[in-house]
């Protein structure tokens, strides 16, 4: 089977805001986990741990995206067989005369 492909461009900023998203909602979680009866603690942890989670997120969606290489097929064919054949075939008509030949390889 012949496969022909052609690698997909893909920018990494939608990796970098999924990451930047899911980022941002763990460090959320962690700050409501880390002081759930102190909104002292709790205003300081969202303050310090979003805009961490979001860092990272970004950084490591960024970098996943540049990572992945996608590649769309653009044709797929069946290779019947892999000799070489050859054909001759003779043109007679009023017309013309000749020799059609034919190869593939």
């Amino acid at each position: 089977i012949q496969v022909l492909q052609k690698k997909r461009k893909d920018s990494w900023w939608n990796g970098f805001l999924i990451g930047g998203g899911a980022g941002a909602l763990g460090g959320l979680l962690l700050s409501k986990t880390q002081c759930s009866n102190d909104s002292e603690c709790s205003a300081i942890a969202t303050v310090v741990f979003v805009p961490a989670g979001m860092a990272i997120g970004m950084a490591t969606g960024a970098l996943i995206d540049r990572a992945v290489t996608r590649y769309d097929t653009v044709f797929t064919g069946n290779s019947v067989s892999s000799e070489r054949r050859f054909q001759i075939s003779p043109i007679i008509s009023r017309e013309q005369k000749g020799i059609n030949l034919s190869f593939a390889f």
